[in-house]
């Protein structure tokens, strides 16, 4: 992962694999169109919560979806795994802090890589069809 600035995002269907320090608060990623998403890291006593956020100056415009894994530490039993899909990535401005989504990833601190106290996730963001509110 570059700790310099944002992490791209690949297109078409393959995940990026990236790691977050267990206690960092976000990382950046930039999508293939220059859109801008924060993988926001919540840490709790029962381990970290993960969502992701496209950050753009108004809420309209493109839609996403996401999809996160956490990748097994080194070591640790290899099937084990933590899954989440977010059909509808949130949008914020940043005015007035992020709005966090409906859906989080919480990885228990078993898949925590201990030697580096960091986690390893992979994850897909692809844009999808807006849906159309009446």
């Amino acid at each position: 992962m570059s700790r310099g600035g944002p992490v791209p995002v690949p297109r078409g269907d393959r995940a990026q694999r990236i790691s977050i320090p267990r206690y960092s608060r976000f990382v950046l990623l930039v999508g293939e169109d220059q859109s801008l998403f924060r993988v926001v890291n919540t840490f709790v006593h029962i381990g970290n919560a993960l969502t992701t956020v496209c950050i753009r100056p108004h809420e309209s415009g493109s839609c996403y979806s996401s999809k996160i894994s956490a990748v097994h530490r080194p070591g640790a039993n290899k099937g084990r795994y933590v899954f989440q899909m977010d059909p509808h990535v949130a949008s914020s401005s940043l005015h007035g802090g992020v709005q966090l989504g409906r859906f989080f990833l919480l990885v228990p601190p078993d898949l925590v890589d201990e030697s580096t106290n960091e986690l390893t996730i992979k994850i897909h963001i692809e844009k999808i069809k807006c849906a159309v509110h009446h």
